[in-house]
């Protein structure tokens, strides 16, 4: 970045900031707020689907029943709540510039924000171009607009075919983030290690497990007899299951042809009675076309697969050989 970048950089920060602050202040006495309004009702309930795109990604949320899902993927509850809990501000926005020249700076116009549509039965409801961004750059254009800054924490909202653009409190940018991967549940399995009583592997070979004794001790048990678990192998263990995330989610043509009756391998983590957990069957179907160990694996009760490259899956996937307490360990 040039001196001449770094200024306007600069320059842009401070006046967005400058004016999300005056906006949130407030206006004198003889001056009016003038908020958005006029808004169709946009919640969980009047809306079933919405579509949010920029130049280059898109990302289609819809809803089933009472299920918000990205593609075959359930939504991440917490962000999919914290961008609504933006959008019931909307109406409340408060007018920041009814100046076109404006726009880029806040990255409202076509080419450098994100449009977000709201849609009930195949109707569009509502259609907003949003600033969200801490970095919104123009085509052909050296300039650097941040619309989003830790300084005035605000998104711009613009109605198609308006000059005007609103501001709303947003904590973080990129509350409508375009990529879908950023929407998709990527959580595998989360149960906290202290729910955990035990692990069962069924590999095509052979079948083991390893379990908590009342004495806190972990045991190996397999068809020659039962061994000592090695304490820390065991609890490096414990703690993936703890929270097991994707490495990536499949595209539909990846697992089309997936029999998921017949899994490679099975890890059945059980959990201890009454922990507050439930216990899970984790299906692993090797992926041939790659070198290494990497799998597709999915949860059984759920209709959705996930994606663990080789790295994820030599951290679950385990032999009595990987945790049984050595001399060395025990000494």
């Amino acid at each position: 970045m040039n001196l001449r970048q770094s200024i306007y950089l600069i320059s842009t920060i401070v006046m967005i900031a400058l004016i999300a602050t005056l906006s949130r202040v407030g206006f004198t006495e003889d001056e009016s707020v003038i908020i958005m309004g006029n808004l169709n009702p946009l919640n969980h309930e009047t809306v079933d689907k919405i579509i949010i795109k920029n130049t280059v990604n898109q990302t289609t949320i819809t809803k089933g029943g009472l299920d918000w899902r990205v593609g075959n993927y359930p939504v991440v509850f917490d962000g999919f709540e914290e961008m609504w809990e933006v959008v019931s501000n909307f109406p409340t926005s408060r007018l920041i510039s009814n100046n076109e020249s404006n726009h880029s700076l806040m990255g409202v116009t076509e080419s450098n924000s994100t449009s977000v549509e709201f849609y009930n039965d195949g109707t569009l409801v509502e259609q907003f171009f949003i600033g969200d961004k801490v970095y919104a750059p123009m085509p052909d254009e050296q300039n650097v607009y941040t619309p989003w800054t830790s300084m005035s924490r605000m998104c711009y909202i613009r109605k198609p075919n308006t000059n005007e653009v609103y501001g709303v409190f947003c904590q973080y940018p990129d509350r409508f983030n375009p990529k879908p991967e950023m929407w998709a549940e990527p959580t595998i399995l989360k149960i906290p290690v202290d729910e955990i009583e035990s692990i069962i592997y069924r590999y095509p070979e052979k079948e083991f497990q390893i379990k908590i004794l009342p004495n806190n001790q972990w045991i190996i048990i397999e068809e020659s007899g039962p061994s000592i678990a090695d304490v820390n192998s065991t609890n490096n263990l414990l703690s993936e299951f703890s929270q097991l995330v994707t490495s990536d989610f499949p595209k539909p043509q990846d697992i089309n042809n997936l029999d998921l009756s017949d899994p490679s391998i099975i890890i059945s983590v059980i959990a201890k009675p009454n922990s507050g957990s439930e216990s899970a069957d984790l299906f692993l179907f090797e992926k041939i076309q790659e070198q290494g160990s990497s799998y597709y694996i999915k949860n059984r009760i759920n209709d959705w697969v996930y994606y663990i490259d080789p790295i994820t899956s030599s951290s679950i996937l385990k032999h009595p050989d990987n945790l049984i307490q050595t001399k060395e360990s025990d000494s």
